[in-house]
């Protein structure tokens, strides 16, 4: 069937011939021995992956119709031959969408923007919602840091409450920031002022308050301001001796003696720690990176999850956990590979290395296998994981994840296949990522080395 339509939504024969048609094939194949022959109708046809470049080069638009669905996005033919897919991240800007059926159906016709292209793996990557502009561009001007709205309660969730503002904006109101000026909370159905305290457009996150639009009055009040300086007087007029004046003097020096040293401080602290993927970010990126690897690997018959010991379990038990919970991958190869008495400078530090456990019973006798880390620093650690694996098999392939590469800070020719962000960090800085019990709070931060160590 694959030699009868450069289309790849043929599912038999009677698709495409019926018995006593007359078609004209090509011979592909000639066994004289066994008196067989093989035969191409396609190949009467020019691919039409060979001109694809001219054809759909990445920012063209096209009209396809919707072929196929799978969890995580939907399937697009532009011509015979010619499929692309639409991430479900990519159908909408605004519509939270669990599933691509919610958004289309098979046969529709949609247009669509080529995103990305890769001729050499036939592989087309496709937009929907960037056919538009991102209304969110246009959100963040109308709800900019501490601006104030007026709107009410739609409804309470466990950890506060949600505020709508149109069909596309919705605001979250953490419990502390829903106390009213008498010290009641606000409820269902109530109209109040709320003000924006954060506003992240990536992961389209409006954080309101209302506690804050009154106590923000309270301190500008002019009444407020007068019982202010009325303290100060009374504080000065009380002090009018010379002993006094001295005590006044010290306690100054002694205000800003410490005002510089938590300016200090955090100065300090600001450049020991720098975040570059919250909670959110991170999320996202390991949502995306799994979406890759289904790209890839279909449904994961010939494939094993590695994860590299002992930062590498992390990554991924996360993402075997939206492997089965979200795209339903139930019968998943997953192990964990400890690589410490493979490594190269086991016995050059003076701090022995403690070997973590390795969970991996499993042959990769031609197996596709994929190992995976957080960060990508020298490559060290990936050789040893390359030695360490042949002595369960001769593995079909081996790929690299990772969620974070130091570009340039690589000691050996090693690159991965897949990766969620691509930092340049100096020799004397180091990027870690922490991870949680739950996976909310995990996030990933550089920090400095002192003393090159």
């Amino acid at each position: 069937v694959s030699e009868m339509s450069w289309s790849t939504h043929l599912r038999s024969a009677q698709d495409f011939v019926n018995v006593g048609d007359k078609i004209e094939a090509k011979i592909l194949t000639f066994d004289l021995e066994d008196r067989k022959m093989s035969l191409g109708v396609k190949q009467l046809t020019p691919d039409p992956w060979t001109d694809i470049t001219n054809k759909y080069p990445a920012g063209s638009k096209h009209k396809g119709i919707v072929r196929n669905f799978t969890n995580f996005g939907v399937f697009v033919e532009l011509e015979e031959g010619v499929d692309g897919l639409i991430y479900i991240s990519d159908l909408s800007w605004t519509k939270k969408i669990k599933h691509p059926r919610e958004f289309c159906n098979t046969d529709d016709k949609i247009e669509v923007v080529v995103l990305e292209l890769d001729a050499d793996n036939r592989k087309l990557s496709l937009g929907h919602k960037q056919l538009t502009e991102n209304p969110w561009n246009k959100y963040e001007e109308e709800f900019p840091l501490n601006s104030i709205h007026k709107s009410e309660i739609s409804e309470m969730v466990p950890k506060g409450a949600i505020v709508k503002f149109n069909e596309d904006v919705t605001g979250f109101v953490p419990f502390r920031h829903l106390v009213k000026e008498d010290g009641s909370k606000l409820n269902v159905k109530e109209e109040a002022e709320f003000k924006v305290i954060e506003f992240n457009k990536d992961s389209k996150r409006i954080v309101l308050s209302h506690t804050q639009t009154y106590n923000k009055k309270e301190e500008d009040s002019p009444k407020s301001t007068k019982k202010k300086k009325a303290k100060i007087k009374e504080k000065v007029d009380a002090k009018n001796t010379i002993g006094d004046a001295n005590e006044q003097l010290k306690e100054l020096k002694l205000f800003f003696i410490n005002v510089l040293n938590f300016l200090y401080l955090s100065i300090i602290f600001s450049m020991k720690k720098s975040i570059i993927l919250n909670s959110d970010e991170l999320k996202i990126t390991i949502e995306r990176l799994t979406c890759q690897l289904i790209e890839k690997h279909d449904d994961f018959s010939n494939t094993i999850l590695v994860g590299l010991q002992p930062r590498g379990k992390y990554l991924s038990n996360r993402i075997v956990e939206i492997l089965k919970t979200k795209y339903h991958f139930n019968n998943l190869n997953h192990g964990l590979l400890d690589i410490t008495f493979y490594r190269d400078d086991f016995r050059r530090k003076e701090k022995i290395l403690k070997a973590s456990r390795t969970d991996f019973i499993l042959s990769v006798e031609n197996k596709n296998v994929v190992f995976i880390d957080d960060v990508l620093f020298t490559g060290r650690t990936v050789r040893a994981a390359l030695t360490a694996i042949e002595s369960f098999g001769r593995p079909k392939s081996i790929e690299l994840l990772i969620l974070i590469d130091r570009r340039f800070s690589r000691e050996l020719p090693i690159q991965p296949d897949y990766k969620g962000l691509q930092v340049d960090v100096y020799e004397n800085q180091k990027v870690l990522v922490e991870w949680s019990d739950d996976s909310k709070d995990d996030y990933a931060y550089m920090t400095y080395i002192k003393n090159h160590e």
